[in-house]
């Protein structure tokens, strides 16, 4: 009888020290008291440990970037506790807390410190929600994705290879399978600098070409950061879209296919003409055309000279969006279902999830993303096609081409 009633004293005692831990759990942890919460979590006391863990976990906005701070000091016990806790706010909080943490352990990562491994191997194990994240954000600022059919053939030549196997989004469970290819930020993308970051959160992907469309707000420049995060990356700068593919024979401007709904296909132009002036410009191959072509935006009309057959021709064109021909590539896949993460229930990730507004953090500037409506994505050839698939400016497969000697470009 008196070892059941030391037992329930027992049990009474710690779910009264639980119970007190959990309302602390509940207060906000001031900043002055950061630090000595932060220090708990070395305690011998489990019940001490866990009630500082819970604390942690509910942190503001402002102070997560404080734990990437104390790594600095932690012993790798403790840097492990804070990597788990900054885990478990990215991957339970979809708006701007998530946001933050994810960007801490990005840091983490890339100092090299004792935290270096940990963070790196929980943003691998993510990037499928990193992915998702990245691409409703970029939408939401006027951008675009592109996925391609992951055994996509291109003229003999795997598109992706072996590197398919380690992509998100492949395999039993994730739905129908598709790779990210390229991204659009499209003339009326909305984004800062700053919301390039998004873009990083691709840093599984290999190859990937971004393509930056006249009349975006940032510039070709501030694109080169990606460089660091994105191996592979290939960025092209594009204007209108005319909507054809290019063929090189002969080293002429000559139209290998017109893409179906562009705007080359509204004026009349076809398989086999020579394009020989745009304007008052003489266009000596389709890398000329491309880059002439830079200087015009969505809506401007431009007059084309073409030989066809024996025939002169003088033909105007209306210069359409790129959203015209960017689902229209035999390649094409549906992009994956928005992916809310393992911490969310098969239905919320089924749907989509709005990325909140946020206000400005001191610690890690950003801009909120806007309100635009997100536009469906559509792949577009590698980047680096050399002997895959060159393709020109404006029709269904950009291939990314920065020499003149490559052929089959879109434009």
């Amino acid at each position: 009888m008196y070892w059941k009633v030391v037992a329930v004293a027992t049990m009474a005692f710690a779910l009264n020290s639980i119970a007190q831990v959990s309302l602390a759990d509940e207060s906000v942890v001031e900043d002055a008291d950061l630090e000595s919460v932060i220090r708990n979590l070395t305690s011998e006391s489990f019940v001490v440990r866990e009630g500082a863990r819970r604390r942690l976990t509910a942190l503001s906005e402002a102070q997560i970037p404080k734990l990437g701070q104390a790594v600095r000091d932690a012993d790798s016990e403790q840097a492990g506790r804070i990597v788990d806790i900054l885990e478990v706010i990215f991957l339970g909080d979809e708006g701007w807390r998530g946001e933050i943490a994810e960007r801490v352990l990005e840091d983490l990562r890339n100092a090299g410190g004792v935290a270096s491994i940990d963070a790196g191997e929980v943003l691998r194990a993510n990037a499928r929600l990193r992915e998702s994240r990245a691409r409703q954000a970029i939408e939401k600022l006027g951008g675009e994705f592109v996925y391609y059919a992951p055994d996509a053939n291109i003229q003999g030549l795997w598109l992706f290879e072996s590197s398919v196997a380690v992509l998100p989004g492949i395999g039993v469970g994730f739905g129908p399978p598709s790779v990210l290819k390229s991204v659009y930020l499209h003339e009326d993308w909305s984004g800062t600098k700053e919301d390039l970051w998004h873009l990083q959160r691709l840093s599984n992907h290999r190859d990937l070409t971004v393509y930056l469309i006249e009349g975006a707000s940032v510039s070709v420049n501030d694109l080169f950061v990606l460089a660091a995060s994105l191996p592979g990356l290939s960025i092209q700068e594009r204007g209108a879209c005319l909507g054809i593919q290019g063929d090189n024979t002969g080293g002429l401007c000559a139209v290998g296919e017109v893409v179906e709904g562009s705007a080359a296909a509204d004026a009349g132009l076809q398989p086999n003409d020579l394009i020989i002036g745009l304007n008052k410009t003489p266009i000596r191959n389709f890398p000329h055309l491309v880059e002439e072509l830079k200087a015009f935006d969505v809506g401007d009309q431009v007059i084309f000279a073409v030989i066809r057959g024996r025939d002169r021709l003088v033909i105007p064109v209306t210069l359409g969006s790129w959203r015209s021909v960017s689902q229209r590539s035999q390649y094409v896949a549906s992009p994956p279902e928005p992916f809310g993460g393992p911490l969310k229930s098969e239905e919320s990730n089924v749907e989509e999830v709005a990325v909140p507004g946020r206000p400005p953090s001191p610690e890690l500037p950003s801009k909120a993303p806007g309100d635009g409506e997100a536009e469906n994505v559509e792949p577009v050839p590698t980047p680096d096609t050399k002997e895959k698939d060159d393709s020109a400016e404006g029709s269904t497969e950009p291939s990314g081409v920065e020499s003149e000697d490559r052929s089959n470009e879109e434009e």
